[in-house]
């Protein structure tokens, strides 16, 4: 599990899914929570705010790396365990879930919102946050660039896409109507990380792209061991290509955030 090699630097590293989750606790309704439970919580920053919103906030996730992490940062703000969205069986005990940058990694998306809702209390809220399909500009015209790059080509053409992913914030809550729930709040929201290097930029491939075009389980076939050296290496050229003279780069990030209530 790749996240489990990086949890120790995931912080670090994930400086635009920071920004992200900062905005989706801004839009969360202000209401008094008794329990409050945060769904792929990484290495627990989120969940940790959380609690200063909820009595009792559980962050989870299924990387072991990250929970470790999780409870070494932010034991005294909440519990942490190493679960699935998918082993999610509590009823009516959540009065707010949030997913944040988790909700494209769940792979039987149906079966993840029926735990989430059945989990929630009557009136309570879930708030996501997603990247939509084209979800940067820049990263993904650099990481198809890298996988048509003739030395990789041949694995890339073995490479299944393993995110949900929708065009915009309205096609997730026409999708997500299917379960009983009011809006709330809805937005596209272009986050920006202003003045970033090409080293900064290889960090936030590793917050989460890295995790799908690096990992074996997304290939029909066997990767060969310098599979992660070829592609970076690739991937560091198609940058410096990108970015030419210039030293510092804005980058574009498409989010989309919804939050609704449970009927």
């Amino acid at each position: 599990m790749l996240y489990n090699n990086i949890s120790d630097k995931y912080e670090s590293l994930a400086k635009n899914q920071t920004q992200a989750a900062q905005h989706l606790l801004s839009i969360i309704p202000d209401r008094n929570y008794n329990h409050a439970l945060d769904i792929g919580c990484g290495t627990g920053k989120l969940t940790a705010a959380l609690s200063s919103v909820a009595k009792n906030t559980i962050g989870i996730d299924f990387s072991v790396g990250m929970i470790d992490q999780a409870i070494q940062q932010y034991d005294g703000y909440a519990n942490f365990l190493v679960k699935s969205v998918y082993d999610l069986s509590e009823k009516n005990q959540y009065d707010l879930v949030v997913c944040n940058s988790s909700l494209h990694w769940f792979k039987d998306i149906d079966v993840a919102l029926n735990n989430i809702f059945h989990s929630l209390v009557p009136s309570g809220i879930l708030a996501i946050q997603t990247p939509v399909k084209f979800w940067s500009e820049l990263l993904c015209d650099a990481i198809t660039q890298t996988m048509q790059n003739e030395r990789v080509i041949f694995y890339a053409n073995h490479y299944s896409n393993p995110w949900f992913h929708l065009q915009n914030v309205d096609e997730y809550n026409k999708y997500i109507s299917k379960f009983p729930n009011r809006l709330l709040v809805k937005e596209d929201v272009t986050v920006v990380s202003k003045q970033m290097s090409i080293k900064d930029v290889m960090g936030m491939f590793y917050s989460g792209p890295a995790q799908a075009y690096l990992s074996e389980d997304n290939y029909s076939i066997a990767l060969p061991v310098y599979f992660e050296e070829l592609f970076i290496t690739i991937f560091r050229r198609v940058l410096e290509n990108i970015w030419g003279e210039r030293k510092l780069m804005d980058v574009s990030y498409n989010r989309c955030f919804l939050i609704v209530e449970k009927l």
